[in-house]
């Protein structure tokens, strides 16, 4: 429900919109739904259309505001859930394309270090390059750890799964992540 009205409302944001280019429109018309599901604590239908949505983890920047608005009004369950299953996702994404490397020997710490400037996940000819797009998307993995845990210490709250996957990962091995479901609504 929350993934087919967000794509309703964004269209009629889209259709209402100036003449910027599509895709500096579309990410306003990302934005303004956003925003009014914030404004009207919508929050269960705006986790499912993020969750909906983005399938490969990149978004982290989009749904920062929602986080916020989430552990601000005590809705730990839905932040946990948005966020492990964000995480999920990109430690998915992360042990596919480190499949490829697996016999190089490569370390996390050389990975972490790798210069990934330029690197477009959704460039298909950019995947070819597998240490470059591992360490990405390692990388990317390791920056939304370090938010969610800011986000947990900033409110008080205990930070032991993030820093279970960091170490999980750290060791090159795919965390176990309890998934639950999400409400009805």
């Amino acid at each position: 429900m929350g993934t087919a009205r967000f794509y309703k409302e964004m269209g009629a944001v889209m259709r209402d919109g100036d003449e910027h280019d599509h895709a500096q429109r579309m990410q306003m018309a990302y934005e303004a739904v956003r925003d009014a599901w914030l404004a009207s604590k919508e929050y269960t239908a705006l986790v499912k259309a993020i969750l909906g949505n983005w399938t490969s983890g990149n978004c982290v920047p989009y749904m920062q505001p929602l986080t916020a608005a989430l552990v601000g009004d005590g809705e730990h369950t839905l932040h946990r859930t948005l966020w492990a299953r964000t995480i999920q996702r990109q430690v998915e994404g992360f042990f596919r394309e480190y499949a490829a490397l697996r016999g190089s020997r490569i370390s996390v710490d050389a990975l972490l270090a790798a210069d990934t400037s330029g690197f477009d996940e959704h460039d298909v000819n950019g995947r070819f390059d597998a240490p470059k797009a591992c360490a990405f998307l390692l990388q990317r993995l390791f920056d939304s750890l370090a938010i969610w845990r800011g986000e947990l210490v900033d409110a008080g709250m205990p930070c032991t799964e993030p820093d279970a996957i960091a170490a999980s990962l750290r060791r090159l091995r795919k965390p176990p992540i309890s998934v639950s479901r999400l409400p009805a609504g």
